[in-house]
């Protein structure tokens, strides 16, 4: 095993050497590369190495996933049906967008009455037979 001093190191000479004696004492290599920083990709593997953040990891992938499946349920449930002026009903606002190669947001801004229509089109709610 290698030895240096501390004065052959100046990153770590300032940080751990606070005597005179310090300074003059044999230290390993070892001990020189823990005292320095970590590059990103080496924190990253030994992160990775340790079987209890892989499962960790695991167990909020899954909870996120289920998470996003009820997102999707309820973005399903929440979208609105809308008709443009020549009576052409769209599922949502999405939908109408893609089909008519128009902004989303500017279908929505028409429906809350701050534009007067998006680029000749005019938007209405469809109300469905169940009340929503």
């Amino acid at each position: 095993m290698e030895t240096t001093t501390l004065t052959e190191v100046s990153a770590v000479t300032t940080a751990s050497a606070t005597s005179p004696e310090a300074i003059t004492a044999p230290v390993t290599t070892d001990a020189v590369e823990a005292a320095l920083p970590r590059s990103r990709s080496e924190s990253l593997k030994a992160y990775w190495a340790d079987p209890a953040h892989r499962d960790q990891h695991a167990e909020k992938m899954k909870a996120n996933w289920a998470s996003s499946e009820k997102n999707v349920a309820l973005a399903k449930k929440r979208s609105v049906q809308i008709r443009d002026q020549n009576g052409v009903e769209y599922e949502s606002v999405n939908d109408a967008a893609r089909k008519l190669s128009l902004h989303a947001s500017n279908i929505r801004a028409h429906l809350k009455g701050r534009v007067k229509h998006v680029r000749g089109f005019t938007f209405t709610t469809v109300t469905r037979p169940d009340g929503h």
